[in-house]
């Protein structure tokens, strides 16, 4: 009986042999081939070339003529076999058409914003909300405002829109000084539609060069005092402007003599100023969350 060496049975006298030297050593693939002691027989074998059964002729052959390929995003477009319906849908059909202008924000930074600082009014970031803050000292005043640089569609008094922001307010010693929150040039003395406080009464105002329309929308006691609440506008384009306080239409300015037209300083989607009016008085305006759409 043979024992086990380099993995295949050897005769006993081989392996001394080959310990000493005198013997070769033994290849094991060449005694499956051809004329080996243990040959393979692979006669009545017949080798497949598999990937010819899939192809034209054979036996199991792929067609290919009724799978055309299907230019996918066309079957979901208008008129497609899958076109997709987007009626109902928020961001399109019967929410905001894709063409319009929307900015929904609650401030967490103040990239993208400019400001003017004065006698040393401030903006800063609080949690959930931007706070512009007079000092007591006469003539300090802080504005912010943002200016998307939107072109398409371009942003124009001539379109409908609507402007909505949750704000609180605050007089630190009287009621005397001016806040003011909308869309246009916050310091007043342009085209504007917005919301202003002066001196302890609430208006809704529309502003074109030189005339400053006003509703008035409350009016407040003249000592410190503080408020909070949801602020809305809604502009008809040159028609009219309805003004809101917490989801309550309060009053409108009708009349396209009153309102603002072209373009000149609608980019200005967000604007906010307090100033204390050269009084002694400390005043502070923080802004939570503001909206704009604008219909194209």
């Amino acid at each position: 009986m043979g024992n086990l060496f380099l993995g295949f049975p050897v005769a006993r006298s081989k392996i001394a042999d080959m310990i000493r030297g005198s013997a070769s050593p033994i290849e094991h693939h060449a005694r499956h081939e051809s004329g080996g002691d243990d040959e393979i027989d692979i006669s009545g074998l017949n080798p497949k070339a598999h990937h010819s059964t899939h192809e034209s002729g054979g036996s199991d052959v792929v067609a290919h003529a009724a799978h055309s390929p299907q230019g996918h995003k066309a079957s979901h477009e208008n008129g497609g076999a899958d076109e997709i319906n987007l009626a109902g849908l928020e961001g399109a059909g019967g929410g905001v058409p894709f063409a319009d202008f929307l900015l929904n924000q609650i401030p967490e930074s103040l990239d993208g914003y400019d400001t003017n600082l004065v006698n040393g009014g401030t903006v800063t970031l609080g949690p959930g909300y931007v706070q512009l803050l007079t000092t007591g000292t006469a003539g300090s005043s802080a504005a912010i405002w943002k200016n998307p640089n939107w072109i398409n569609p371009p942003l124009t008094w001539d379109n409908n829109f609507r402007f909505l922001c949750a704000l609180s307010w605050k007089t630190f010693s009287s009621n005397l000084g001016l806040l003011y929150l909308g869309i246009g040039k916050p310091e007043m003395n342009d085209r504007c539609i917005g919301f202003l406080f002066e001196d302890g009464d609430l208006f809704g105002v529309a502003s074109k060069p030189g005339t400053l329309t006003k509703v008035l929308m409350g009016s407040w006691f003249s000592g410190a005092y503080q408020t909070q609440g949801k602020l809305e506008f809604r502009h008809t384009g040159l028609s009219r402007v309805d003004f809101y306080m917490d989801g309550n239409l309060i009053d409108s300015i009708v009349g396209s003599q009153y309102l603002p037209n072209d373009i000149t300083y609608a980019n200005y989607v967000m604007g906010a100023y307090v100033d204390n009016l050269s009084e002694n008085n400390q005043l502070q305006l923080r802004i939570g969350m503001f909206k704009v759409h604008q219909a194209a």
